[in-house]
């Protein structure tokens, strides 16, 4: 399942069918009407003589629920309703209509499914990442940081050394992924540049959502080869089919059985 972007959006009109967090299987369907409410202080600043409607503060709650027969998870999801500027030709730009901006959800759809095949600390960080881009891009930056340095300790890379003083010396997650670099050069450099985007999280307030779900394309591509292996069994798969070129797999018959094999087997 590749990552859809638009299901991570920073304004929703309308809610997109997340798959389920849960199953994996469903789709979350959000439970209309959705409630909406304006605040108190919103509502008292209508008496300030230079009210402007972009003062207008309101908040919603909602729930959503797998669409899974056998799930029937229900998902929490709360936020702001915003009205972003549109442009008008008569009188420029003007509060346009209400957009729900997510601030939480629980629990979290997933950008990618994850199997029983992927470590149980991978999957509890992109989990945590998952949770967190609603909020903090920066922080969900930093969990898929610390999801590359699980998948590097279950690859078996070393997280210390000794060094010329005979001292254990813990090794910098840059030193492990160019130690890791011997066995799979490519996946290598997708961890690299996973860490430089864990490292502007954890040391800069400049990350957008954008970049966080660049760290999931790329982390997703990481599992998907690491544990999935879809490419290699397709590339099996295309090479058995260039063999045959292209025929049905002819299953062998089973030859019967002789009267002296027969009478083996009884």
């Amino acid at each position: 399942m590749s990552l859809n972007r638009s299901e991570w959006d920073d304004l929703f009109e309308s809610f997109p069918a997340w798959l389920c967090p849960t199953c994996q299987m469903g789709r979350l369907r959000v439970k209309a009407p959705v409630p909406v409410c304006e605040t108190g202080p919103s509502i008292a600043a209508k008496d300030d003589p230079n009210w402007q409607p972009d003062w207008v503060i309101k908040r919603f709650a909602c729930f959503a629920e797998c669409n899974d027969g056998d799930c029937k998870e229900v998902v929490a999801i709360s936020g702001n309703v915003v009205r972003p500027d549109v442009y008008n030709d008569k009188y420029g730009f003007v509060p346009g209509g209400d957009y729900y901006k997510i601030a939480s959800i629980v629990p979290a759809p997933l950008p990618f499914m994850l199997g029983e095949e992927v470590p149980s600390d991978v999957t509890a960080a992109v989990k945590a990442a998952s949770t967190l881009i609603w909020a903090d891009s920066e922080a969900a930056a930093n969990k898929i940081r610390i999801a590359v340095e699980h998948f590097l300790n279950e690859r078996k890379v070393p997280k210390s050394t000794i060094n010329k003083k005979r001292k254990r010396q813990s090794l910098s997650l840059h030193t492990r992924i160019e130690k890791y670099k011997a066995k799979n050069k490519d996946l290598a450099n997708h961890l690299m540049a996973l860490k430089w985007i864990g490292n502007n999280g954890s040391h800069t307030a400049a990350l957008k959502r954008k970049d966080v779900l660049d760290g999931f394309q790329i982390l997703h591509h990481i599992i998907d080869e690491a544990y999935y292996k879809t490419r290699i069994k397709l590339t099996e798969l295309s090479k058995d089919i260039i063999k045959r070129k292209g025929r049905p797999k002819v299953r062998r018959k089973l030859k019967p059985l002789s009267r002296t094999s027969r009478k083996r087997s009884v």
